[in-house]
């Protein structure tokens, strides 16, 4: 989890993108130019410049970097083994270590990181 978290730019926001069957939940697509567009917009909010993102979509990364200039993105699913303990690792790392963490409400992989970032932030309070 660590190792993860020190070979990503620091401060970088935390991003999960769902495509993949996602679409036969109901949910919606999301077009590319809007999602670099909303990269940008927290990345500013947040003083960032690096995006890490884990998608199920192996080429989710490349193809939002596309439409995106003052953001870098780093697809963390190709940085992790393809295993659950992987994708554990890369969650938790994303929950601890980011500066914020964006997605859709939809998602349960999302909200999973919304979760463990909770609990790193609030489970030593007295």
């Amino acid at each position: 989890m660590q190792d993860l978290a020190s070979k990503l730019p620091q401060p970088f926001l935390g991003v999960h993108v769902r495509r993949g069957d996602k679409a036969v939940e109901g949910a919606v697509h999301v077009e590319n130019e809007h999602v670099a567009a909303t990269l940008e917009a927290a990345a500013r909010e947040f003083g960032c410049t690096h995006v890490a993102l884990l998608s199920d979509d192996p080429a989710a990364a490349a193809a939002i970097q596309q439409h995106s200039r003052t953001v870098t993105i780093t697809a963390v699913d190709r940085m992790i083994p393809t295993s659950a303990f992987g994708l554990l690792s890369a969650v938790l790392a994303l929950a601890r270590h980011a500066t914020a963490l964006l997605g859709h409400s939809t998602s349960n992989m999302f909200r999973w990181m919304l979760q463990m970032s909770y609990q790193a932030t609030y489970s030593n309070l007295g």
